[in-house]
């Protein structure tokens, strides 16, 4: 079962995907920009007062917005997440989510890696005072949802990332088809090469259509699920 799919901003990100997700009924949190994909998400989490100052205005009435910066919830009337410590949206849309009871969590778009560019709609507006991510972000990033990993396991939460793309090595990894239910694993005596990621996993073979899905990988064994064999 899937509580949320929660749609950060990676250049990974697609409108396929997007499409996948709504067609799955799953409640959908969107952080920062992603909500112009999924602009019949449930939710909206962007931390950042500057963001709101200049998106405010163009997000939906529909969409329940959230922030953790007090100054933005009493500016815009967003409904406040008390929050502390150094973050980033992603990472805290995540303890959002734990804190309001989601157990089954599904990420796209958590890239947390520069190899693609900065954002799935490119930079910033600079103009609008936003800082786009570097590198000592993305190593920052790293650390932050280390935490978010020891909060889940000590809820008892599940964060399966999904991501086309991903660096991001705490939480642990499966293609969305299989989480859809749109490929499934069936057993063999011999080990098989998994398609698109190039990890050899024993005793599986992929298939597809199929119903539960029920493979996941642990995500340090997976730098890149796209990268294609040389």
């Amino acid at each position: 079962m899937i509580d949320l799919f929660c749609l950060a901003s990676g250049p990974s990100l697609t409108e396929e995907d997007c499409k996948l997700v709504k067609e799955s009924g799953a409640r959908v949190l969107a952080v920062n920009n992603s909500w112009e994909l999924v602009p019949w998400c449930d939710y909206l989490y962007a931390g950042d007062i500057k963001w709101w100052e200049g998106y405010a205005n163009k997000v939906p009435s529909t969409i329940q917005k959230w922030t953790s910066a007090k100054k933005a919830a009493a500016k815009f009337g967003l409904n406040y997440h008390p929050a502390t410590g150094a973050f980033n949206s992603g990472m805290r849309a995540l303890i959002w989510a734990m804190e309001n009871g989601y157990k089954r969590i599904f990420l796209l778009g958590y890239d947390c890696s520069l190899k693609n560019g900065v954002h799935w709609h490119g930079s910033h507006d600079a103009k609008k005072g936003l800082n786009n991510p570097d590198k000592g972000r993305v190593v920052a990033w790293q650390e932050h949802f280390m935490k978010v990993f020891i909060k889940a396991r000590k809820l008892g939460v599940e964060i399966i990332n999904c991501s086309r793309y991903t660096e991001l090595t705490c939480f642990k990894y499966s293609e969305l088809e299989f989480v859809l239910g749109l490929k499934i694993v069936v057993k063999e005596e011999e080990e098989k090469l998994t398609p698109k990621t190039g990890v050899i996993s024993k005793d599986v073979k992929f298939e597809e259509p199929g119903l539960e899905p029920q493979f996941y990988r642990d995500a340090k064994k997976v730098i890149n699920p796209l990268k294609k064999k040389k």
